[in-house]
């Protein structure tokens, strides 16, 4: 219970109890057998009717204004609490954009890494058939240069063989003459 309430009600009970309590002692005083009229005191009579309505105002004045500050507090809170909301929905998105990324990102590098074993691979195959074309080119050049030696010893047993049919046509051609001749 608020502690205003119950100060409240305390006083209504004892602003009740004293009011109450006057009326029974005059009306005891006046079924008393032997009243002495005693010196009248001048006091403040107090109107309890009145104490009461002032102490529920004041108290209904209290409860006002610790309302309209629990309402402005409560508007500041939500306040707060829609910001805070606000800004979380921000990173919460942040961190899902962050994650695509991320994901196209690691996405990319293993395309990459893909592309690159394919290029390797690609570039061994080159390298080997290469190689191969630079052995079979080496054999070729070796056989085009062994066929080229062998060219020009046969064009050398030709022009040889030529000059021996040529000696032997002039020998045969001197031994025509020489048998003509005898």
């Amino acid at each position: 219970m608020n502690r205003s309430i119950l100060i409240l009600i305390c006083d209504f009970l004892l602003v009740s109890l004293l009011a109450f309590s006057t009326v029974d002692i005059n009306k005891v005083a006046e079924e008393g057998s032997d009243v002495r009229p005693g010196p009248i005191l001048a006091t403040n009579r107090v109107d309890s009717g009145n104490d009461l309505t002032a102490v529920m105002r004041m108290a209904l004045d209290e409860e006002r204004k610790n309302r309209e500050t629990l309402i402005q507090e409560l508007a500041k809170t939500r306040e707060t609490a829609n910001q805070k909301q606000t800004l979380l929905g921000e990173k919460e998105k942040q961190a899902q954009t962050l994650q695509q990324q991320i994901q196209v990102r690691d996405q990319e590098t293993v395309r990459l890494l893909q592309q690159q074993t394919n290029l390797q691979q690609q570039f061994n195959t080159a390298q080997a058939n290469l190689r191969t074309l630079n052995q079979q080119l080496q054999s070729s050049s070796t056989e085009s240069l062994m066929s080229k030696e062998k060219l020009a010893a046969m064009e050398a047993e030709i022009r040889k063989q030529a000059e021996q049919a040529a000696a032997l046509q002039q020998q045969l051609a001197q031994m025509s003459k020489s048998n003509q001749a005898v």
